[in-house]
Formats: C-alpha cells, structure tokens, sequence
C-alpha cells in the first residue's frame, strides 16, 4: 500500500490544475459571450465592432487625461459609428505600469463621444473612485448648491464658472442616475469611464449619459465655434 503522505501532494495538484482550468474556460467563455452581446447590440444600433486588439485607435484621444497613464496601451472590443448625430467609440482599453515585479495589467472600459463644438477640460468623478486624473488637474474639488451631487462627486476645472454653467440642476440630475461612471470633457470629446468590467446594458447607459450631458449644454457653449470649423 502507498502511504497516504505520498498521494496526497499529487492528488493537491491534480484538484488545483482541475480548478484553474475550469476558471480559465469559464473566463474564456464568459469573454466570448460579452463579446458576442457587445456585437449584436452594435448592430442594432447601426454600429460597427471589431473585438481585435487595436494599438493606434487610443492615439487619438491624446487630450483626454484618463490616457496619459502607463505604457503598452491599446483597445479592444471597440464598437464605433454615429449615434443620433454623434460620432462615437467604445472600447475596452488596457494598458501596463511598473517594471519587474512592479509591473501590473490594467483594464477598463470607456466610452467616448465627438464634442459638438469646443469644450473645455471638465472631471466629475463618482466620490471614492480611486484614479491618478484628479490629482492632474490641479485644481480644488467645485462645490455645487446641491448637497446630494456634492456627496456622490468630486469636480475638477481649471475654469470653474465653466464647470458652474455647465453642471446645472438638469445636468446634476441627470449624472445622479448613473453615479458610477466617471465623465472627462475635453476639447473634443466626453469619456465616461469606470473600474470593472461594462456589459451592454452598461455601455448603453453610458452613452444615453454622454449624450444626454451634450444634449444639455448651454446656448452660449453650442455658439463657440464648431469642432472642425466656424459655427456661422
């Protein structure tokens, strides 16, 4: 008979090598499915997707704040196209910190919407989100009139009556249904971003609060020239 103190660290092994496979293919799995609802929902809405890595798309964005970070960066899962007017990209975006064994593979996803007309840089963060953007900014955290938005968010501007006409009690209202979703302007477009992992539905609710936070800017900002051109 073979002593029990020489099955037992094979037997350890074969359970453990059993258990990280079973993960492994339940990741993979879960990934294939999110990727296959994240393409039908594309295709609904008259959008394209392409889930292969893209290493260049993210260049693009070089004035959003949120990018600046790490290295080895690139999106995939990227869904792109016009959505009521807007053009629009969402994606998965990764990138890589440290070095040796400091280094660390980040994801997120984001969603980032073309600006109608020339915005200026604006952070609203969910209270608590832990990311490097608001500490670039420079600037104190903005204090609003309602007590509740202030509670749930943290605001950054250089320019704050910018910030102030921008954010009024329509807007607030409306980031107050979504209080987990961190929004970034630029001078050319809006990102809404968050820790995790977005399903469709996320992305969707994303967008409608994108949108729906154009959709509510001033007269005055709509009147500044046009992104691309002159608004006249």
């Amino acid at each position: 008979m073979i002593p029990p103190q020489y099955i037992v660290p094979p037997l350890i092994f074969v359970v453990g090598a059993a258990i990280i496979a079973s993960v492994t293919l339940a990741t993979r799995w879960g990934c294939r499915k999110r990727r296959m609802a994240l393409a039908a929902w594309a295709q609904k809405e008259g959008l394209y997707f392409s889930p292969e890595r893209d290493d260049l798309m993210v260049n693009q964005f070089s004035d959003l704040k949120c990018f600046d970070h790490g290295r080895d960066r690139y999106a995939e899962n990227v869904i792109s196209g016009a959505w009521q007017g807007y053009g629009i990209q969402a994606f998965d975006y990764h990138f890589t910190s440290g070095y040796g064994r400091t280094e660390t593979d980040h994801a997120f996803p984001a969603l980032v919407v073309g600006a109608p007309a020339r915005l200026k840089p604006l952070f609203i963060r969910p209270a608590g989100f832990r990311d490097k953007v608001a500490q670039t900014m420079g600037t104190e955290d903005i204090q609003f009139e309602s007590a509740e938005f202030n509670r749930k968010f943290v605001v950054h501007a250089p320019d704050r009556k910018w910030a102030y006409d921008v954010l009024h009690p329509r807007a607030m209202e409306l980031l107050l249904q979504t209080p987990s979703l961190a929004i970034e302007f630029s001078e050319r477009s809006v990102i809404a971003s968050r820790d995790g992992c977005f399903k469709v539905q996320d992305f969707a609710q994303a967008l409608a609060l994108v949108v729906g936070l154009l959709d509510l800017l001033p007269n005055y900002v709509m009147q500044q020239e046009v992104v691309g051109g002159d608004a006249s």
